[in-house]
């Protein structure tokens, strides 16, 4: 309810600060933050771990494993024959078939970083929501003002009418 004094002669403007969320999504947002703690903590570790020394060599090695004891062999089976083995086509073939691996490899590392980047933003964009916001409030004239007003211009015409 406004005051008596607001009525007559206004309010001053003002700047407040107004809350975004109701006291229930405050709550929220505050144990939102208590578990984001730990899992930041984690979710940079796991980065740390994929970007670090000797990530990429912990990364491809079950895929490195894969590949010499299914894909060699069974290229050479292929070259089993008299010297096909010795053959520029074997050494080809296990040329394309080491470069398409790291192709896949250097992708699927891709994958992985990026979803991890995605995950921890996500986190980082829910745990930074703001919760208020500045609002400028105008000076509002009172009833008091208005009169003023209105009486002065009236006298202003009166007297511009008698002066003419």
């Amino acid at each position: 309810m406004p005051k008596l004094s607001e009525i007559l002669f206004g309010k001053p403007e003002k700047t407040e600060k107004v809350q975004l969320l109701d006291p229930a999504q405050q709550q929220l947002q505050s144990q939102l933050m208590q578990l984001l703690g730990p899992l930041l903590q984690q979710g940079g570790g796991y980065l740390g771990g994929m970007f670090g020394e000797g990530a990429a060599e912990q990364f491809a090695a079950p895929y490195m494993r894969q590949f010499q004891e299914e894909i060699v062999p069974g290229i050479a089976e292929r070259f089993t024959e008299a010297g096909g083995q010795r053959s520029s086509a074997f050494a080809q073939q296990l040329g394309k078939a080491g470069a398409g691996l790291e192709e896949q490899l250097a992708s699927l590392q891709g994958q992985l970083s990026q979803q991890g980047l995605q995950s921890l933003m996500g986190l980082l964009g829910a745990g930074l929501t703001p919760t208020q916001q500045a609002v400028f409030r105008p000076q509002t004239g009172g009833l008091a003002g208005g009169l003023v007003g209105g009486v002065g211009q009236g006298l202003g015409t009166a007297l511009g009418a008698l002066l003419v």
